[in-house]
């Protein structure tokens, strides 16, 4: 079996693009649990961490561009 190579790039960019989407999905279960108004405003442990997580994929990704 042949093991694939990725740069440092590519792993970034996967790595980013998962924790992206974690926090999008956890961004997107805490909307649908709790209402539109309490994503952006209210300060619980899945909304922080949803919160962190979302900007730690978004600089992982721009740092690659």
């Amino acid at each position: 079996m042949e093991f694939i190579s990725l740069s440092i790039m590519d792993r970034s960019l996967i790595i980013g693009g998962v924790i992206l989407g974690l926090a999008l999905l956890g961004g997107l279960f805490h909307f649908l649990r709790l209402g539109f108004f309490s994503l952006g405003v209210e300060k619980t442990p899945a909304g922080v961490v949803s919160g962190v997580l979302i900007v730690i994929g978004v600089v992982i990704v721009y740092r690659l561009f």
